[in-house]
């Protein structure tokens, strides 16, 4: 149309003929980069997860949870997507403007891969036949294109295409002025970034001390920067593609982790807030993450299980779990508790020899995990209904996560739950029940001489 035509009358007057129609060129193209990237940054952000949100709590000490959502998520994230989309769209725009003209005086179909009768070849641009050599403009028509400030960003050097950009749109006295605007806050950026993540290093290496001694941090900083500038030196691109893939590979148990570490946080909050349903429930004796601590407890009472027996029970429930599910079942569902567990233990049973018989038989496993997520399922109604009878807070996605990701430490909970159950007093009881056991004053008394 005529607005059409008005955008890219600088573009013809420099280059002196008609660019190629936009609807004979381009064709949608397989979407594999998207799927990378997406991929590439989930790994990335969740691997940044414990600095990043270390250093977010100690910055963001005194504040309300909503003031640190809007501040650390909701007001960078606009920003980003304002951003990305301004720039983003003006680089497609100048993209695609570039070739449209300077394809036009060589052969199309030669100049631009997206062309070819299978199209995204390579997903690359043949930069020579645009008239380019080296990341420079070398033909005439591409001279006269590049001083009005437009350029085929995929032949430009890839660390200066977003000034390109900004001094095409903007010209040069105001480009300029933008690009060292950006310079100065990119230099901002990783000055801060390397400072609050040698803050963390410290921090942690500090064992927790939030005032760690100076020459301390400048050792992080010294030794953070030397390692990453060893590594882009040594190994240039594949260096930085092995970082990102490490990023993505450190990034894995984090994801399973953060969806424990969400359920925390909404259950602590919870609590401060003194919400009635999780004030007034028990909770299970035992913990299913306490085996991080050596199934240990401070000031534990003579009934709790040893370490040993607890070991035992999560060994028992991974290799043979219906000797413990029989006794749970049997507290559970009473007379009809033995075909339950002859149910769940021949779905167990079922995944375990699919599995191996898939070795000699294709697509036989695919049944055996179908066994495994029918004993999953099994499994979560047994938590869901030991919840309901002792009165523990919980909700069915957490047991349906627990089972699916640690189903024997969720039978070997449920285990001594039954077990204990009448022995270990109940969360309201238990200040009074140490101090009978323990002898309160002195155990305090003995404590405060240590202190």
């Amino acid at each position: 149309g005529s607005g059409g035509k008005h955008l890219y009358e600088p573009v013809t007057e420099a280059i002196g003929h008609d660019l190629l129609d936009p609807q004979s060129v381009y064709e949608s193209g397989p979407d594999q980069w998207i799927d990378w990237w997406t991929i590439f940054y989930w790994g990335w952000w969740i691997s940044w997860a414990p600095f990043v949100g270390t250093f977010i709590a100690k910055i963001s000490r005194g504040r309300t949870i909503r003031e640190v959502i809007v501040g650390a998520a909701l007001a960078p994230i606009a920003y980003s997507f304002l951003f990305l989309s301004v720039l983003g769209s003006l680089g497609i725009k100048m993209e695609r403007t570039a070739e449209l003209a300077l394809a036009s005086g060589a052969d199309a179909t030669e100049a631009i891969h997206w062309t070819n009768p299978d199209p995204w070849v390579d997903g690359t641009v043949n930069c020579t036949l645009l008239g380019y050599t080296d990341g420079n403009p070398t033909r005439d028509d591409a001279l006269a294109l590049a001083d009005i400030g437009i350029y085929p960003l995929a032949c430009r050097a890839h660390t200066g295409r977003i000034y390109d950009i900004i001094e095409g749109r903007y010209g040069k006295d105001m480009g300029t002025f933008l690009i060292l605007y950006s310079i100065i806050n990119l230099v901002i950026y990783f000055i801060t970034s390397s400072d609050s993540g040698s803050w963390v290093d410290d921090s942690l290496s500090a064992n927790g001390y939030h005032n760690p001694p100076v020459i301390q941090k400048v050792y992080w900083c010294c030794t953070e920067g030397a390692v990453a500038t060893a590594l882009l030196i040594a190994g240039g691109s594949n260096g930085l593609s092995a970082l990102q893939a490490a990023s993505i590979c450190a990034g894995f148990p984090y994801t399973l982790m953060i969806c424990f570490f969400c359920t925390a946080l909404y259950r602590v909050c919870k609590i401060e807030a003194g919400e009635y349903d999780i004030s007034h429930q028990q909770k299970f004796h035992t913990r299913i993450f306490d085996f991080l601590e050596g199934f240990t407890r401070l000031n534990p009472p003579d009934c709790l299980p040893t370490p040993v027996e607890r070991s035992m029970s999560l060994l028992v429930a991974t290799l043979t779990p219906w000797c413990p599910l029989f006794t749970i079942c049997n507290e559970l569902y009473s007379t009809r508790g033995v075909s339950y567990v002859i149910a769940l233990t021949m779905m167990f049973t079922a995944w375990i020899l699919l599995l191996v018989l898939d070795v000699w038989w294709a697509y036989v496993g695919i049944i055996g995990w179908v066994c495994f997520i029918g004993f999953i399922f099994g499994l979560m109604v047994l938590r869901i209904k030991m919840r309901e009878k002792h009165n523990i807070y919980g909700s069915m996605a957490e047991d349906l996560f627990a089972c699916l990701m640690m189903y024997p430490w969720v039978i070997s909970q449920m285990y001594w739950q039954i077990t204990l159950n009448g022995i270990m007093p109940s969360d309201d009881q238990y200040p009074a029940f140490l101090r009978k056991q323990r002898g309160h004053f002195g155990v305090e008394a003995k404590r405060r001489a240590a202190i």
